[in-house]
Formats: C-alpha cells, sequence, structure tokens
C-alpha cells in the first residue's frame, strides 16, 4: 500500500529497509511469483528447491516490503535439514545438552545469521542458543 505519513505509515525505502519479510506459504509458488513480477516486484532470490524441501524465493514489491514465497514439496528429515544447513552456512550445529533446540556456532566467515546477531564489540566467534529449532 502507498506511504500514509500523517498516520506515521512508511514504505521501506523511506525508513532504510524493512524490518520485516512476509512469508506466504502457496500451492503453487511459480505462478504467484510470475504474477508479483508481472505486478512490479523486483526479484531478489529466484525461486528455486531449497535443502528443507520447499520451492523458494523472495521478492521486493514495488513499495519496498520484501517477501518470501514457499512452497512444500516434499518431507526432508530433521538430521538431513541440520546437515545441509551446516554445510551450507559453515555452522556447526549440535543439539542442545536437555533440551529440544539445536545450538549453532557461526563459525568464522560464515553465512546465515552472523550480521544479524552481531552485537558490538562481540567476538568472531560466538554461540547462538535456539537459532534453529525443531526444523
Amino acid at each position: 500500500a502507498d506511504e500514509f505519513p500523517e498516520m506515521g505509515v512508511l514504505a521501506p525505502p523511506s525508513i532504510g529497509g524493512t524490518a520485516v519479510v512476509l512469508a506466504l506459504d502457496v500451492s503453487d509458488a511459480e505462478a504467484v511469483f510470475a504474477r508479483a513480477v508481472r505486478a512490479g516486484a523486483e526479484i531478489r532470490q529466484p525461486l528455486a528447491e531449497m535443502f528443507w524441501g520447499d520451492l523458494h524465493g523472495q521478492l521486493d514489491d514495488p513499495f519496498g516490503h520484501r517477501w518470501n514465497i514457499g512452497q512444500h514439496l516434499r518431507d526432508v528429515p530433521h538430521a538431513e535439514i541440520v546437515a545441509a544447513a551446516a554445510q551450507a552456512f559453515g555452522w556447526d550445529v549440535r543439539l542442545a545438552a536437555g533440551r529440544t533446540g539445536l545450538r549453532v556456532r557461526a563459525l568464522s566467515g560464515a553465512r546465515g545469521f552472523g550480521k544479524q546477531v552481531r552485537r558490538p564489540g562481540a567476538r568472531r566467534r560466538r554461540l547462538l542458543a535456539g537459532a534453529m529449532v525443531r526444523l
């Protein structure tokens, strides 16, 4: 939707980016993606089959809002998802002792959560508790 500055509603470009990603799980990701592009959305990540079993892509709409479009294709065993994520992002992933979640250590130069979780003064190697829970 258009901005409405009088009510404090601004589009992401006016505030320097977006703080959220809107995620849609749909039955036909290719059709939804194509329709969004025809309506003026810009592709950030083309549709591709992902290691967690979904067809997934990311768009920015004409107002600057970011959208994840996903379609479930297949069930993937939890252990396979964890191993693929560890390889893709350079993580050391282990079950958290006595918990249902995982502990994820982002190794130097790792991709993924790095910039999102780094706090001022944080060391390059850090422990993220519960970054991936019940994938």
